[in-house]
């Protein structure tokens, strides 16, 4: 097949959704299929055009010997939500109207921004092929559950346009399914609807030996035990309340916490553990997703958090496969689909989401039983390789393409 794929973000951007795309579009290639990628220049979390890049009109690269094709792009970084919206906007028809992709047998178009949707049906509309709808995130509805977004016109005009891109698609791929179910109560139809989730790619996450250049850099103690995050601190995901259980075991002697990413919950988190004089929390910037195997596997357990609003029930964190995949016991202060994961598999903690004292707990118990600890990480690891393996997920969504061009 030859197989457009639409995304605002891609590599060398660190963004999860990034990742997922980019292993999408080299599996698929290495399975023999031509791939295309349409996307912005890389800017994010920054907030500038990343070195060797260029924000011209139009400009075409490569990443893993795919070829990417790159639209001018309002960069924006942490908290600019105005030239985030405006970004956004253009990739409505921005990448259309400077379209030099090529011929397709399908387009695929990956929300957020739902804005993209719209632009993959014009994308597949030139080439009279089939529009692949592929939603991370429930929008409007995760704005509106978070404030973002107030109840109006402008929410009505997302509404409406998320519903003309599910009936112009002819394949809506969701990576839950509590995702699926809720556009099934939307009204998609259940033969348009797909559920292909996330998961890790278990060659680049593997368990290793820790990595004492990677604790030295953060500058923590080579024997400290040490719970990582790492990834996104976005308002789903309510990482704050490590750093109120960070506040409860500051006196615990040879425990850290360590914290790499960015989002719009990380200002705030720093600035509350500067308040309260913590010693034991340490914060890193973003890394490279090649060096996020090297930064867990400094690691002795994963944090993983989610925000208590109903939109985040049914979530499945990457990087909590991605925790897993590298044999680490999860501490996750969350509910949904990862709620049973963990507790079936024996592969972590669960505790309710923003509970301090429940999060505190989970970790302290980790610390005390390391032999325990890893060989929780061992089962999780034995999971995902057998069923979230993100290589075999990425081959049950070229079965879906294959079919949609059978016709």
């Amino acid at each position: 097949m030859r197989i457009l794929l639409l995304g605002d973000t891609y590599l060398p951007e660190r963004a999860a959704a990034a990742v997922r795309l980019s292993e999408l579009a080299s599996r698929w290639k290495e399975r023999g299929h031509e791939v295309t990628v349409v996307t912005g220049n890389p800017h994010y979390p920054e907030g500038r055009i990343f070195p060797g890049y260029a924000n011209k009109l139009f400009a075409r690269d490569e990443v893993n010997g795919v070829p990417v094709h790159r639209v001018i792009t309002v960069p924006y970084g942490r908290g600019a939500i105005g030239k985030r919206i405006i970004n956004q906007l253009l990739f409505a028809f921005l990448p259309a109207l400077l379209d030099r992709a090529g011929p397709a047998d399908v387009v695929v178009a990956s929300s957020p921004p739902l804005t993209i949707g719209f632009c993959g049906w014009l994308m597949a509309l030139r080439r009279r092929v089939p529009l692949v709808f592929d939603v991370r995130d429930l929008y409007p509805d995760v704005a509106l559950a978070l404030g973002v977004l107030r109840p109006g016109p402008v929410a009505s005009a997302f509404d409406w346009l998320a519903r003309f891109t599910y009936e112009k698609s002819a394949a809506v791929v969701t990576a839950t399914p509590s995702l699926t179910d809720a556009l099934r109560e939307k009204g998609v139809p259940a033969g348009k609807l797909f559920t292909v989730p996330n998961g890790a790619n278990t060659e680049r996450f593997a368990p290793a030996p820790r990595d004492a250049a990677v604790r030295a850099r953060y500058g923590i103690a080579p024997d400290a035990f040490l719970a990582g995050y790492v990834g996104l601190m976005g308002r789903l995901h309510g990482a704050e309340v490590i750093i109120a259980a960070a506040e409860k075991l500051r006196d615990v002697p040879g425990l850290h916490f360590l914290l790499v990413g960015e989002g719009a919950d990380r200002a705030g988190m720093e600035a509350r553990a500067r308040r309260m004089g913590l010693t034991n929390v340490t914060f890193g910037e973003s890394v490279p997703a090649e060096e996020v195997p090297r930064v867990l596997n400094a690691c002795d357990a994963g944090l993983a958090t989610l925000k208590a609003v109903p939109l985040s029930r049914g979530a499945l964190p990457v990087k909590i496969f991605e925790m897993m995949a590298c044999g680490l016991p999860v501490a996750f202060a969350g509910w949904g689909g990862f709620e049973g994961i963990l507790r079936d598999q024996g592969a972590g903690i669960v505790v309710p989401c923003e509970e301090p004292d429940a999060l505190a707990g989970a970790v302290r118990t980790l610390a005390s039983d390391p032999a325990a600890a890893r060989e929780m990480g061992k089962k999780g690891r034995a999971f995902v390789e057998a069923r979230f393996d993100r290589r075999a997920l990425a081959d049950t969504y070229l079965e879906i393409l294959g079919k949609l061009k059978e016709g």
